[in-house]
């Protein structure tokens, strides 16, 4: 089975201004993901889909380099969401009739380990599944939570569990952020009859790790990610 790596890498981001190419422990930031995917061994083309006309420059530091794709300014606003980068180079670029399986990796991915990829395409290749993707548990049970309304006053999210023990709690999971691993066709199946978004498709997990995963959307955010890549990697 023939698969492609896609890494979207828009320029805007409004809370940490130049995301993608800012340096994390010594390297940009996408250059961590670039490294990932090729030491995974598991792709025929690793392309980085942007509007950054900048980043280009720093793929000298990859061997061999990621090809740049310079995405349509309509699939690169602040409200486009990332799966449409899928769907213009899968669908308008023609890569769905080369490509069996693709690897949406994030940009930040930098938890993406080559084994993991390689797990997510072993589970994709012999399961009856459409696709494969990283989750890690809540911290704390959401059931407990507690909103806020205008004058900062708290209340119960879900007033049911308000005397339940955490431990009694069924644990719930959130996307770890870090990649998807689907199956070509039922992804373009999905949105040429607007039925399935990516997540909504017949999926298997990855269980992570929390020293493992980091969403990194804040400057607290990053600074943590690097400390927690530091104590898996080391001075790597």
């Amino acid at each position: 089975m023939r698969a492609v790596c896609i890494i979207p890498a828009r320029a805007g981001s409004k809370r940490i201004p130049h995301k993608n190419r800012r340096d994390f422990c010594g390297f940009p930031i996408i250059i961590h993901s670039v490294r990932n995917a090729l030491s995974s061994c598991l792709f025929d083309e690793i392309i980085v889909s942007t509007d950054d006309d900048e980043l280009s420059k720093y793929f000298d530091l990859t061997n061999p380099p990621a090809r740049i794709y310079y995405r349509k300014p309509e699939y690169a606003g602040d409200d486009v969401e990332s799966e449409w980068a899928m769907w213009e180079i899968l669908e308008e670029n023609k890569y769905a009739e080369k490509y069996d399986i693709c690897c949406y990796l994030m940009a930040t991915g930098v938890f993406s380990r080559p084994d993991l990829l390689a797990e997510a395409v072993h589970i994709l290749t012999n399961q009856d599944i459409d696709i494969v993707f990283p989750v890690v548990q809540f911290g704390y049970p959401p059931q407990r939570g507690l909103f806020l309304n205008q004058v900062n006053q708290a209340y119960y999210a879900y007033s049911q569990y308000h005397a339940t023990n955490s431990q009694d709690l069924q644990p719930m999971y959130h996307d770890a952020a870090q990649f998807y691993m689907f199956k070509v066709s039922a992804f373009m199946d999905g949105w040429r009859h607007q039925e399935k978004r990516l997540l909504e498709l017949n999926n298997r997990v990855l269980i992570m790790e929390e020293s493992e995963v980091q969403d990194i959307d804040n400057a607290d955010d990053w600074k943590l990610a690097e400390l927690k890549w530091k104590a898996l990697h080391g001075n790597a």
